[in-house]
Parts: C-alpha cells; sequence; structure tokens
C-alpha cells in the first residue's frame, strides 16, 4: 500500500472540503445576520437513496446544534445551506411556499381566532414567516446569494499568499524541447531557451510558469493572433513572434506553439517498450543493481559528460544505433542519506519495428529558419525525389540515413513542381530527436532541418515481410489502421499505448474524393511500443475495393530509434517570498490572473475556439489535485486558488439554481418591484437543472475516456 498516495488523497480531500465549506460558510453567516432560519449546513449532498428494499445512509456525519443541522452528505459533488423558504429543487417549491406562509389555514394557530372576512371576493394578504428567505427585502436576498462566492475569492487569495510565503517547486518556462513543424520549432527556439516575458506589456519575470504563465497564455489566446516571447539564450535575450496553431490538436482545438518542459537528468522510470514486466522481474530490477533505477541521476553518456537534458538529448540523437553506458550517480543507504556512489549501466539499442510496407514520400511542410536546407535553397512544397544518387526509399527512415552523412556534401533531387532540381546541402548533426508525433503530425529530417509529409500509397513491399505474405502491392491505398492485440491482452495494450480506436489514414472529403489525413507517422510512431503480439488490422484500397488484412510488426535488423523508454523528473526550481507583504500583492495578482483565465476559456468554448472536450468532471480535479500535493502543500494551494477562482466564476453564471440564477431573478424582481412569475422561475429553473445535470453527465463521461486506460 503506498501511503504517500493516501495522504496526499487525504490532503485533496480536505482542501476541495475547504473550497466548498467556505463558499457555503459565505451563505450561512450573511443569512444569519439578515436573520434567516437555516435549517441544514451540508458540505456534499444528502439525498434519500433505495435500493429496493434498502436505503443508503444519506450522510457521512450529521449533526444537530440549535436550529441547524450540520452534516457531510453521500455525494461529494458540492454543498448546500438549506434556508427556510428557499429550495433549489422545483418539486419543493409549493411545498416550502406553504411552509412558510402563517395565514395559510394548515400553519395557523388553532388557538386563535380569525375574524371573518365580510367581502367573498376579498383577498387575504400573504403573511410570509419573518425568518423566511423570501420575507427578506431583495438587497438582503442578493448580499446572501452573493456571500459565497466572495468567500471563495477571499480564501482565494489566502491561499494563493499561504503558497507563496511558506514556497513551492515549480517548472519554469525553460524549453525542454519542440514538436517538428511546430512555429516554436520553425522560429528557432531551441532546448534550454527561457521565456521571461510573454508579450510587450509589463517586465520581464523570472519566475514564470511553464504550465500556468506559458501554456495558459497560449491557450486562451485569439484565433490567428500571434503572441510575443522575450527569450533569453545564455547571456543574450531576442523577442520571438509566433503564431499559435491548433493543428496539433484537433480533438480539442487547443492553440500551442510546439514546446514542452524541461527536465532534469534524474531518472523516474523506465519503461520497457512493447514488455510487460511480472512482479517478481520487477523485484528483481530492484534489487540489481547493475541496471539503471528510477532516481538515479545521469552525469555521463559513452563517457561524454551532460549537466542538462539538452546535453543528454545531443547524445542520444547521434547514438541511435549504438549500445549506451550511462554514468550514473546513486543514492547509497547510509545513517544521514547523503552517500553517493557512481556506477555504469548500459541501455541496449532499440530496434525500428516495421510492416514491410514502404509509403510514398509526400512534400516538405516547414524548415527552420537558417536551416541546412533553407541555406541549400530548400523550398515548402519540395518532394525530394533523390538522395546522394539513390531513390529516396522509406521516408521513415530518411532521418537516420541523412544523419549518416552530417558533415558531408551531398547532392539531394527535389520535385519542384514539373521541374526536378538538384540541390547541394551539408547535413548537420541533428540539435535533438523526436519525441515522437501527434496525429497528422509529419515526419522531421533534423539533419537537414525541415519536416516533410508522407502519402497513403504504398510504393513498395519488403520482401518476405508480412505485408508481402498477405499479399500487399504498390498502388494500395492504405484507408485506415487498428492494433489488434493478443486474445486477452486488449487491457494491457490499452493501458501501454493509450488507444485501441482504429486510426483513419484517408477519408472522403465533400466530393466523394479519399484526402490523406497525414495520420500514417502518428501510427508508425504507436507502433513502436506495442507488444511483441499485437497486430495490425489495415484497410487499403485497390482498384475502388476495400480489402483488410492482419500484418505482424517485426524489429528491423538494420535501423534504431533513439528514445529508450526513459522517462525522467520534471525540472523544477524553487520560489518563496520572504514577507507577507509582497506575498499578498502576488496572491491577488494571482487570483486575478485565474479569474481571467476562467472567463477566457467560457468565451472561447461559448463561441467554440475550444473544444468542449477540455473540461473536466470531479475526477479531474482530484486527479489533478493529487498531483499538485504530491509537489507539495504551497502547490496544492496553488490549485486550490485556481479551483475557487473557478468556483466563483461558474456558481455566478445566470443558471436557474447556481447563484447567478437566483442573482438575475432578485435584479428583475427588485427593477419590476414584484417578484418574477412563479410559473416562469419555476420553468426556468427546471430547464437550468436540467443543463446542469446533464453537463455533469458530460464531463464524467469525459473523465471516463480520459482515465480508462489507466484502470486497465
Amino acid at each position: 500500500m503506498n501511503w504517500d498516495v493516501i495522504l496526499y488523497f487525504f490532503q485533496v480531500c480536505v482542501g476541495l472540503g475547504m473550497v466548498i465549506f467556505v463558499h457555503e460558510l459565505g451563505h450561512f453567516m450573511v443569512a444569519k445576520m439578515c436573520g434567516v432560519k437555516c435549517e441544514k449546513f451540508y458540505v456534499g449532498f444528502d439525498p434519500q437513496i433505495k435500493i429496493g428494499p434498502w436505503s443508503l445512509p444519506s450522510a457521512l456525519f450529521k449533526i444537530q446544534r440549535g436550529e441547524t443541522e450540520y452534516g457531510i452528505g453521500i455525494i461529494p459533488l458540492g454543498g448546500y445551506v438549506k434556508m427556510l423558504g428557499q429550495d433549489d429543487n422545483p418539486a419543493k417549491y409549493k411545498e416550502e411556499a406553504e411552509r412558510i406562509t402563517l395565514n395559510n389555514p394548515e400553519n395557523k394557530d388553532p388557538s386563535k381566532d380569525t375574524p371573518p372576512v365580510d367581502d367573498d371576493t376579498a383577498e387575504e394578504p400573504i403573511e410570509l414567516d419573518p425568518r423566511s428567505y423570501p420575507a427578506k427585502s431583495v438587497p438582503q436576498r442578493i448580499a446572501i446569494i452573493s456571500a459565497g462566492v466572495i468567500m471563495n475569492l477571499i480564501f482565494a487569495v489566502i491561499f494563493a499568499a499561504i503558497a507563496f510565503r511558506a514556497g513551492f517547486d515549480y517548472s519554469p518556462c525553460i524549453i525542454g524541447g519542440t514538436f517538428p513543424g511546430s512555429p516554436a520549432w520553425v522560429a528557432g527556439l531551441q532546448p534550454g531557451d527561457r521565456i521571461i516575458q510573454i508579450g510587450r506589456e509589463g517586465e520581464p519575470d523570472e519566475h514564470l510558469r511553464f504550465k500556468r504563465d506559458l501554456q495558459g497564455s497560449v491557450m486562451l489566446s485569439d484565433e490567428d493572433s500571434e503572441l510575443e516571447f522575450l527569450v533569453r539564450r545564455g547571456e543574450e535575450e531576442s523577442w520571438y513572434t509566433l503564431k499559435p496553431t491548433r493543428n496539433f490538436s484537433e480533438k480539442h482545438r487547443i492553440a500551442l506553439i510546439g514546446v514542452y518542459a524541461e527536465r532534469s537528468l534524474q531518472v523516474k522510470a523506465i519503461t520497457e517498450i512493447g514488455k510487460e514486466l511480472s512482479q517478481e522481474e520487477k523485484q528483481s530490477r530492484r534489487e540489481d543493481k547493475t541496471v539503471l533505477q528510477p532516481g538515479d541521476v545521469v552525469t555521463a553518456v559513452n563517457g561524454h559528460l551532460v549537466s542538462q537534458q539538452k546535453d543528454f538529448k545531443d547524445q542520444l540523437a547521434n547514438l541511435a544505433s549504438e549500445v549506451l553506458t550511462l554514468s550514473v550517480t546513486r543514492s547509497v543507504a547510509d545513517p544521514d542519506g547523503s552517500a553517493k556512489e557512481t556506477i555504469d549501466v548500459q541501455i541496449p539499442r532499440r530496434s525500428i519495428r516495421r510492416l514491410g510496407l514502404i509509403v510514398g514520400m509526400g512534400p516538405i511542410t516547414e524548415m527552420y529558419r537558417e536551416s541546412p536546407a533553407h541555406q541549400a535553397g530548400f523550398e515548402r512544397g519540395d518532394q525530394i525525389v533523390n538522395v546522394a544518387g539513390q531513390p529516396v526509399g522509406d521516408p521513415m527512415t530518411l532521418s537516420e540515413r541523412i544523419r549518416r552523412l552530417a558533415g558531408t556534401t551531398v547532392e539531394i533531387d527535389v520535385r519542384r513542381g514539373n521541374e526536378l532540381k538538384t540541390l547541394t546541402v551539408t547535413p548537420q548533426l541533428p540539435r535533438l530527436f523526436s519525441i515522437g508525433t501527434v496525429p497528422g503530425g509529419s515526419v522531421p529530417l533534423e539533419s537537414l532541418g525541415i519536416v516533410f509529409q508522407t502519402t497513403n500509397v504504398v510504393q513498395a513491399v519488403t520482401p518476405n515481410s508480412s505485408a508481402q505474405e498477405k499479399g500487399l502491392r504498390p498502388g494500395d491505398q492504405i484507408e485506415q489502421v487498428e492494433f489488434i492485440p493478443a486474445p486477452g491482452g486488449e487491457r494491457k495494450e490499452m493501458k501501454n499505448i493509450g488507444t485501441l480506436s482504429p486510426l483513419v489514414i484517408s477519408s472522403k472529403d465533400e466530393k466523394g474524393s479519399y484526402v490523406y489525413t497525414g495520420n500514417w507517422p502518428h501510427f508508425f510512431s504507436l507502433m513502436q511500443g506495442t507488444f511483441p503480439d499485437t497486430q495490425v488490422k489495415l484497410s487499403y484500397l485497390r482498384d475502388g475495393e476495400r480489402n483488410s488484412v492482419n500484418l505482424r510488426p517485426t524489429e528491423s535488423t538494420e535501423w534504431s530509434l533513439a528514445a529508450r523508454g526513459l522517462v525522467f523528473e520534471d525540472f523544477v526550481e524553487p520560489l518563496q517570498i520572504k514577507n507577507w507583504g509582497t506575498a499578498c500583492q502576488l496572491a491577488l495578482q494571482q487570483t486575478s490572473k485565474d479569474l481571467f483565465m476562467v472567463l477566457e476559456f467560457l468565451k472561447k468554448l461559448v463561441t467554440g475556439e475550444i473544444s468542449p472536450n477540455n473540461l473536466g468532471g470531479p475526477v479531474t480535479i482530484v486527479a489533478v489535485a493529487t498531483s499538485e500535493a504530491s509537489m507539495g502543500t504551497g502547490r496544492l494551494l496553488l490549485f486550490l486558488t485556481m479551483l475557487s477562482a473557478n468556483l466563483a466564476v461558474i456558481n455566478f453564471l445566470p443558471i436557474p439554481v447556481l447563484d447567478g440564477g437566483h442573482l438575475v431573478f432578485l435584479v428583475a424582481e427588485g427593477l419590476r418591484g414584484k417578484p418574477v412569475d412563479e410559473r416562469l422561475q419555476f420553468r426556468l429553473t427546471v430547464a437550468g437543472l436540467l443543463f446542469i445535470l446533464g453537463l455533469m453527465v458530460y464531463v464524467l463521461g469525459l473523465d471516463f475516456l480520459r482515465f480508462l486506460p489507466f484502470f486497465y
């Protein structure tokens, strides 16, 4: 049992409960100050749940103190304060109205005589219980409704101030690498560059955070807009103008510039590519001091010293076909825990897995500034035909073939329109290796500084391969691929690569023509991590007829991958503010920034600029909060700041059953001098309730799909 995870989960439960508690406390305190009778104060909901003849307890804990019942509900999805005469359940409107009407016959005191009314047509004025919520003035009810959101904002600042004063570790805006073909890659941003300012307004900030500041600013940028970044490289600072793209995240429609965060040299995990170890094998590996272990810190690769991830990647990118010898420092058990030892461990080469299919070469789609290809006169749209007098061959191994020519002068034939041109270029050693391609992504040629697309048309079939055995031949158009695990292996393969859904390689456009989606490189990347007994179901078109075959990937004896399955810890820096004044100032700025980001996110969600697939439900909230808690209490408090800002904004949306919906009714009542028609309120409240319930079902479904691989 992992007691650390249990501790983090407990901290999250307390933290989330605190956010809900302070919101409801705001309603409760102001209601009490206005003289409203509060019948219940609950964190969580306490519905009566019956399953056949059995009734589940509605509360984990409850206690009666005075006129109020305090408790923790069985359903941890919020909280509420039940005031006399107020209920968000439309089915109880009539019941609540009757309860607070003092001159209702059922509520009259039989010991008191009521004088008769002479006029049969006269209506007796409705007399409300003075301690009921509806009996209070409009300003008082507005104060009660607004108090929850105000408390969330106050405590958001408090959470953030404590976090800044206590200190926390954060991921700085240091670029760990760029995705080939992305705006950052094209602009020439390099591993190790540090972004110190986003936009021309304001001042440089050494403590910009990668996720909160960089990713947040990019994600919420306007479509087709450009962002400016001040970047430090060594001692020099330069401004870069980048236009975020949504091409890398079509499903989620998130704007990206194509960078990922810096990592440290401390090993977090060693993934066995295409292999699942038994518990005995895992234990044996942990006890074997000659193999790489989590916690080891890499200091050298094949004798070359490395001090940061950039150095490590420089070595890895050029040693794909070699066995790696890593020098690492490892903690040794001793009384004070400070002793270290240095040992050498070997990491075997990793062969490329292939089907025996060679697809066609597509055009160059991007090149970065001052790249060898740019200097040699290559242009976007050029299609490489020959390299050093030889046909281009398999585009998926072209990167390694050209890397081996680094430092030499090479003639490359390209097709430009209807012309065939010969360009002379000197490839360089690659500055990084690709960490994999995204759906629709291109293939990088880092030695030339270009990326290109492939086609979905088979150009050649390797002799004695699985593809040849199944009858595939040049000219076949690949339409779809799907991973088929061995019987009983679906769960482990799903957990391994994250998806078993068919991947569309070509699809029909509006005119009925088949259009290549650009997904072959992405499929090829995924295939490198599948288990040995997993097959590939390949659907293809031949002479207008659809066919399908199952192919078995095999390992190449000639070509290798640079990646070795090593996962490193995040690179973090500490931040601690020494005085409360500055901490509170930063806390106010952080809360304001979080509020702005929530409002911008909702705006782009409504306008369709961001996909609703980016929403997260309670499972996502708990998972992210637990991850933040594992990084320290300060990180959890900052997450609670953001969550409090979310809760404040969402609760103030003008949706009936939410605080904002109640506020709209109250403002209308204040302007009209009388309450909104009860039937209209009822209908709008039912509609609001159905919307909220539907939204909850939707985000729970997203949570299920998002975390499904982790349950396999």
